[in-house]
Parts: structure tokens; sequence; C-alpha cells
């Protein structure tokens, strides 16, 4: 998270970080919906390869994140079916994420509430929809609103044996709405983009835990090979880390900072003579202080020398 530098004392200067998170895997698949297998170990890895591929929902997890206003959080990966040919029936294909009402189990499919994107065949248009969990599929059409609609410029449509990437974005505007993107690509002669359209939450959730692959009931295939499925969430207006005090105890060699926090969250501290690189790790798990919106942490100087620099981050 940002925050700003602070103030300028004789010994020490006080100075906060910038973190960006990065992506996490999408692990521990199941089906929910359908007979699907994985084939061995791949189902706790976020790039899981399904013994079918024909009527089967499958859902991944990842630690959930609750969107703050102007928050996102975006899926990423990419998916081949395998075990026929031609063109791939539309709308057999769906990807989305979810707030689960558990942990994701076999065989129950219902509940899940959240956005989708479907592929279209033949040129017709591809849809973005929210889903309010009211089925016993995530995926079912009939407890979805249609959020927006686009096409393949060539009128195309997926292929069996093709490697295909996609994405799919979540943006939360306010207290009710979002705003919903996505892709899917071959990257060669293929592409089908959803500009950022708003819409309802579904309902009223801004909370995703996990993603959901569709594979159709008429793909008539064997094989799904889904690789390196990720989601990273990041904020348009971050919180700020401020440092808010510095108490040095010249006689004793001790120093105690004080920041704002928020509870349940954990920070850093490190230290630099510089402000180039950070070679001191002072501590990197100190929890914020409960009912309070200050958290503060004692340490010693030794060794620090007449001049450092100290940041605080987020972690």
């Amino acid at each position: 998270m940002l925050s700003r530098l602070y103030a300028l004392l004789p010994c020490v200067a006080i100075l906060g970080s910038a973190l960006t998170a990065g992506a996490v895997p999408v692990v521990n698949w199941v089906a929910t919906n359908g007979d699907a297998g994985f084939e061995e170990g791949t189902a706790k890895t976020s790039s899981p390869i399904t013994t079918d591929s024909d009527a089967d929902t499958l859902i991944g997890s990842f630690p959930a994140v609750t969107l703050g206003v102007d928050e996102s959080i975006t899926l990423t990966g990419s998916m081949m079916i395998s075990g026929n040919v031609g063109n791939i029936p539309g709308n057999q294909i769906r990807w989305g994420l979810f707030d689960a009402p558990g942990v994701p189990e076999t065989g129950v499919g219902s509940d899940y509430v959240g956005v989708w994107a479907t592929v279209a065949g033949g040129g017709a248009p591809s849809n973005i929809r929210t889903a309010d969990g009211s089925t016993t599929n995530p995926f079912s059409g009939s407890a979805t609103m249609v959020v927006s609609d686009a096409t393949d410029d060539d009128g195309g449509t997926l292929r069996f044996d093709d490697s295909y990437s996609f994405s799919l974005t979540i943006t939360r505007i306010d207290d009710l709405n979002i705003s919903i993107s996505a892709m899917i690509t071959d990257g060669a002669d293929f592409l089908i983009e959803w500009p950022p359209s708003t819409a309802p939450a579904s309902p009223a959730s801004f909370t995703y835990d996990s993603v959901g692959i569709l594979l159709g009931g008429t793909t008539n295939a064997t094989k799904a090979t889904l690789t390196k499925i990720e989601v990273a969430a990041e904020s348009d207006t971050p919180s700020i880390v401020e440092i808010t005090g510095l108490d040095y105890d010249r006689v004793g060699g001790m120093i105690t900072l004080t920041w704002t926090s928020e509870p349940g969250k954990s920070y850093a501290i490190d230290a630099s003579t510089t402000l180039e690189t950070w070679p001191s790790d002072l501590n990197d798990g100190v929890a914020a202080a409960e009912g309070a919106e200050t958290t503060s942490y004692t340490f010693e100087d030794a060794g620090l020398g007449n001049r450092h620099f100290f940041r605080v981050r987020e972690l």
C-alpha cells in the first residue's frame, strides 16, 4: 500500500513504501457438476487437466478477495479442449469469478454468486452475465442477467485443439454496482473483447473466492487442459500507510515508530542508509493493534548508525 515521507529528523528519516499485489494461483479444483476427473495431481495446481470435457463445471479456489470502491479483481489463464475436431459449439465454453457458498465440493453447484462470460458460435453475440446463485449450476443461464455482448470481427468461433487465453475483470464502482470487462483470444486470428460495462452486483456481493470453467454438454470432448489460472487484485485508490510518529530515546538507544493501520492486517519495517536499497529487515510481521487506528513498534538503534531511513509496508 502507498505511504509518504512524513518527517525528517537530525538522525533518522521516516519513509513508507508502495506495494503491488501479484497474481495468486487458483487451486484445489473440483467438479461441482458432471463427472470430470483430473489427471493425477493436477487438481491441486493452477494448471488442472481433466479426464473429460463434456457437461462439466469445474471450480477452483483462491483466498477470498472483498472489493472496496475502485478496487478490481482480474482472472487470467488459458485453455485447450481436446478429443473432437472442428468448431466448438456455441455457448459451451464459459469462465467466471464467483463467491462460493463455502469450500467448493464435488457434486455441489448451488449458491454460487458472481460473473461469467461465454463464447457463442457462428458469429452470434457472446455474453457477459451476472449470476444470482439460485440454481444448482453456477453457469445456469436461467439465473443470470446479460450485461454486455461482443463478437469476433471476422465471425470466428472457438475450435478444438487450439489454445485460448482469456481474462475477466470486475471493478467495484460503489455500494451497488460493478464494472465488468473480458477477453478471449488465440493470439492470431480470433479475438473477442468485452469493453467495461456497468451492472448491479449480484446480489450486491463484492467478495470473490473461486473460479469456474464450464465445458458444455455438446462439446463431446475428452480433455480440457487449463494453464496458469490466476487472479490478481489491485486498487485504483490505495489506502495510505502514514507514519505518524517517531520517539527516539538516545539514552536508552530505543526507537519507536507509529503508523496508521487497519485491524487484521500485518506490516513490515525496513531500514536503509541510501533510500535506494533496503537491506535491513527490522521486522516482517507486526500485527495491527486491535481496536486502534495506529500501531507502534519499538526496537534498538544498535548498529543503525547516525543517519537512517525507515519504511513501513503493509503485507
